[in-house]
């Protein structure tokens, strides 16, 4: 080999030894100076403008601008809120100074306020006793009819103590001597050493005529007696069941076992029986229950049975019964 060729492979083995120098100063351009990617580069510039922006004394400016304005908003609504309270506070005293220099004719509108109210209840009594305060009596002719009708209510009253001792019991039996059906109301007055203690009130929607039935009442206050007073009224809406019933009573010495037919046309409503016992003819004791099926009636043809109970001694009982018909 000669000197030339010699020499050019020797140029030749040098150009190959720069070539990968090159490529490796090629990627060392590619990296960040700390050995990052160049995306990670740019990542961390992109975080570091944010949080610049975040701290930047422009920001906080604005927040602290809005929270002043906040502030100034309260304070003026508050400034508001408590003007109209001053007003309504200066306009209620201006009211309350006018209502004290009008005091005489504040005072007779009261009176005359408290007269109506009472003239008013004085006429509701007026429709229901038929005497008018002022004067004028209205309904004289109904009223005329109940008292022709209750003076041929005979009745019969009694009274006496509940076993317990802790309440009061009057019963009233009464018979219909009229010729047409009435319904009858009653009232007892409890006494006590001539006082009024109680009030209980009791109803006959419908008794026809020749018919006896029973009101009982009762009251928790001591009582020595009670008084009962009847009005009796004519009833052509209801019809009376009471004579289409038939029932058989076993004593058995400390109860009483009914079974009642309804051999009439008519349906009974609130059909009830009442069994009064008896020592020495005196009542001493009445248990009382409804006697019917489904919707507290007792259709025709239809029967039922009930126990009457009772703790006193007694040697007799009677029954009575309440009920009515519509159709």
């Amino acid at each position: 080999m000669g000197p030339e060729k010699q020499e050019k492979n020797e140029i030749r083995k040098i150009v190959m030894s720069k070539v990968p120098k090159a490529t490796e100063a090629k990627e060392e351009t590619s990296q960040h100076p700390a050995g990052l990617p160049l995306g990670t580069l740019q990542s961390e510039r992109s975080d570091i403008g944010k949080s610049q922006l975040v701290k930047s004394p422009t920001g906080l400016k604005i927040l602290l601008v809005m929270l002043i304005f906040l502030v100034v908003a309260l304070i003026v609504a508050l400034g508001f809120l408590l003007n109209r309270q001053e007003n309504l506070l200066a306009k209620l005293d201006d009211r309350l100074d006018k209502l004290a220099e009008t005091d005489p004719p504040l005072e007779s509108e009261s009176v005359t306020l408290i007269e109506s109210v009472t003239l008013s209840q004085e006429q509701i009594l007026a429709n229901i006793n038929g005497f008018n305060p002022k004067g004028r009596e209205i309904g004289q002719e109904e009223r005329a009819r109940n008292e022709e009708l209750t003076s041929k209510i005979e009745k019969k009253e009694a009274f006496y103590t509940g076993s317990s001792g802790e309440y009061y019991f009057a019963i009233c039996l009464v018979t219909n001597h009229n010729d047409v059906n009435v319904e009858i109301a009653g009232e007892a007055n409890f006494m006590n050493a001539d006082k009024l203690v109680g009030v209980s009130k009791s109803t006959i929607d419908v008794l026809g005529p020749g018919e006896t039935s029973i009101l009982t009442f009762y009251n928790d206050a001591l009582s020595d007696y009670a008084e009962v007073i009847l009005e009796a009224s004519d009833e052509d809406y209801y019809k009376n069941i009471l004579s289409q019933l038939e029932y058989e009573a076993s004593n058995q010495g400390n109860k009483v076992i009914i079974k009642v037919t309804n051999n009439g046309p008519h349906t009974a409503d609130f059909l009830k029986g009442h069994v009064v016992f008896l020592s020495q003819g005196i009542p001493v004791d009445v248990d009382s229950w409804y006697m019917v099926k489904d919707h507290y009636q007792l259709a025709p043809g239809k029967k039922v049975s009930q126990e009457f109970l009772t703790r006193k001694s007694y040697d007799s009982f009677e029954v009575y019964w309440t009920g009515r018909a519509t159709e």
